[in-house]
This record gives structure tokens, sequence and C-alpha cells, in this order.
């Protein structure tokens, strides 16, 4: 714990009161920021959060591990960065990021690196993390892009992807909007994953399953089946209120003139409008730090009206 005129920074903290921040009191604050999100990771890395206090007030929390003498934004989450209270304003900004270089110099660490939460995720305008970032010195080291679908505005379906989704439901394709049968979608998945690119997914079935069991009202399997198979599925995070995430697009290419993942997006779009999100996150769409763009995701998610956002990630080194 150190303090810096009226502000306290440590990376000693409550977790309830932590995921109390997050979830109430915050303005950008997801599901991805919480410690029982994080916290199923148990062990696997060596986490470092940090707190800050004015007079005794927790303002901000920053979900960050320590690897080899530098801070990152969590690897156990797809984004991690500052998570603001609603209450603050500019100046609280500059000094929450004076006392997080303050930390860094008196722990000896000489490198921090930050990957921002998307924009989508604001649930109050939430910008002053990325301009005192810059103001600061930190640098924009890449970007990956998300194509997301705006919920608030009429559809830009593709003329081919209504021609998709209705030949779907003329093929007497079945969704399930909370299914349990994971098993069977990691299945389709795994196949998927190995056979275009030659890994695993990130999580295994028992992360997966985990999860689920902990945020079970907040991350969602819907699948569709034909002929009562399971032909695909796709996992939903659900961030806040703001918005959700798709993970793991996935469908046995046998059954793909059955058009049954049109229909399964339409209808997590669907329920996206009548749950009253703003935005769809249909995923990062490039890989090796945004270098590579997979061409054919992207135009597939944008025949769903999806268009780009990005994830940054800034660094900043530390003179110690």
């Amino acid at each position: 714990m150190y303090y810096l005129n009226n502000y306290e920074i440590s990376n000693k903290f409550d977790n309830e009161e932590w995921d109390s921040f997050v979830r109430k009191s915050s303005r950008n604050g997801t599901l991805f920021h919480t410690r029982k999100f994080l916290g199923y990771h148990k062990d696997k890395f060596n986490d470092c959060s940090l707190t800050i206090r004015k007079s005794n007030k927790l303002i901000a929390v920053l979900p960050i591990a320590l690897a080899d003498g530098a801070l990152f934004s969590h690897p156990g989450s797809s984004f991690g960065g500052v998570v603001l209270s609603k209450s603050i304003g500019l100046y609280d900004v500059l000094n929450i990021f004076d006392c997080i270089s303050y930390f860094l110099r008196r722990e000896k660490i000489s490198k921090i690196s930050i990957r921002a939460t998307p924009s989508i995720y604001n649930k109050y305008p939430c910008e002053e993390v990325k301009f005192v970032m810059i103001n600061k010195g930190y640098i924009l080291k890449y970007m990956d892009l998300c194509c997301t679908i705006d919920l608030t505005k009429n559809k830009l379906y593709k003329e081919s992807t209504y021609r998709n989704i209705n030949k779907a439901k003329n093929n007497n394709v079945i969704i399930k909007k909370n299914d349990t049968n994971f098993k069977d979608y990691w299945n389709i998945l795994s196949d998927n994953l190995k056979t275009k690119y030659g890994v695993s997914p990130t999580h295994t079935l028992n992360e997966i399953l985990l999860l689920k069991s902990l945020f079970d009202d907040e991350i969602l399997l819907y699948s569709c089946y034909f002929n009562k198979k399971m032909i695909g599925g796709i996992v939903v995070f659900i961030g806040n209120s703001n918005a959700f995430e798709t993970f793991y697009i996935a469908q046995d290419y046998t059954y793909q003139y059955t058009r049954g993942l049109s229909l399964l997006i339409d209808t997590v779009v669907e329920d996206g409008v009548k749950s009253k999100f703003k935005f769809c996150n249909l995923g990062v769409s490039t890989e090796d730090s945004g270098n590579i763009i997979n061409g054919s995701l992207v135009k597939f998610k944008e025949t769903f009206g999806a268009r780009g956002i990005v994830r940054e990630t800034y660094s900043k080194e530390i003179l110690i």
C-alpha cells in the first residue's frame, strides 16, 4: 500500500468490495473485470491487480498480472483497462495514473501494458482513460479489430443473409437459447479450430463449464439443431447492461447447407434487441496483434451489419 497526496494505491483488496464497485459504481466495469471472473484461473497467473482510493473511498480498479518483471492487462481476460467510478473527473484520473506510476517505481517494475476496455462497454463517457494514458507518456502499441452490431439501429443485413435465415427456417433448424449441451458443442468447436488453424479452444471444456456455473445468467450457449442433431453454436458473455460479446462461433460444416448459423446469429441479435442491449460484439477478427486481418471472418460478420471497433493496447516504460 502506498500513498500519494490524498490517494492510496494497493494490490491488497477485498474481492466482494471490488466486484460491487465494478458492477454498481463504475462507468465502464464488465463481467471481465470482476474478481469472480478473474479468480477462476486460481494460481495460473501472478495477479497484481490494483485498487486506488481517494480519501479512503474506492475510485478505480485495475485488473493486471505480473510477468517477467512487467505488468500486463490480466491474461485471464479479453481486456482489462482501468475501471473508473462514476463520481470522479479528469483530474482524479490524472492522479490515478500518477499513483500507478508511483506504485511501479516503488515496486521496481519497469514496464506496464494495458489493454483498454472497448468503448461499447462504457455505460457513461469514459474516454479520459485513453486521453490520460497518452498524456502520461503511454504509447499505443497495437489495435485489434472487433466487428460489432449496433442494436439501437435498424438492421444492416445483406440480402443474402435474409435469404439464408429464411432457408434455415424452411429447413426446420431449431435454435436453443440456453443450451446445457456444452459437450457436443465443444466437439464441434474443437474440430473447427483443429481443422482450420491447428489449435485448440482457449478454454477447456471444464473451464467453460466452471465459468457457466459461476455466471449462469451471464454466460449462455446458443445452439442450432437439424434433425435433432446439434450442428452449431455460439457462447454469449454478457459484459454489462450496455453490451455482450460472442465467443467461439462454430458449426458442423457437413450441415452448412442448412444455413443454421445465420439463423443462430440472427436469434442472438434479436434477443439482444429485446433485452435492450446497445451492442452485440461478434469478437476479434484480427490475429498477431492486429497485423493479420481474417478477411473471410470480417466479411461474414459484415453481412449481419457488424462494423469495426478497436481494442487498443497501450504500454509505458518506467524509470526506476
